[in-house]
């Protein structure tokens, strides 16, 4: 799930490696503002980029420059129950692919951070 300072959507996040060739050039045709510079977050307190589908940043009302958080199932377990992650991203980006389904419903982060964000480290 994604949420803006003023609305949520439902999503579905994809990591991918933007140092390769294949997957960089496919989203960089499909951009349509932003860039894909800036995905990995440089420095400390900075925030991982976000490429957001165009109909979802719609929904969401964000902008590139703007903040939006990712909660993720993968959180810590409290005695109170099960805490879903949090972590906030800066939105880098917007794409289109031309299907309004996908491009209502989809998120793109560097693949390490997605690693990171899901403890699934070297996988």
């Amino acid at each position: 799930m994604l949420a803006s300072y003023t609305r949520t959507a439902g999503a579905f996040l994809k990591g991918i490696d933007i140092s390769g060739p294949s997957e960089a050039a496919v989203v960089r045709d499909q951009l349509v503002s932003g860039s894909l510079s800036g995905m990995d977050a440089a420095g400390e307190g900075a925030r991982p980029g976000i490429l957001l589908g165009k109909e979802l940043a719609s929904t969401l009302l964000v902008k590139p420059g703007d903040s939006v958080e990712v909660y993720v199932p993968r959180g810590h377990t409290t005695p109170f129950g099960s805490l879903p992650g949090v972590a906030r991203f800066r939105v880098a980006g917007t794409y289109s692919t031309g299907i309004y389904d996908y491009d209502s419903n989809s998120a793109i982060i560097s693949l390490p951070t997605a690693q990171r964000l899901l403890d699934l480290q070297g996988r």
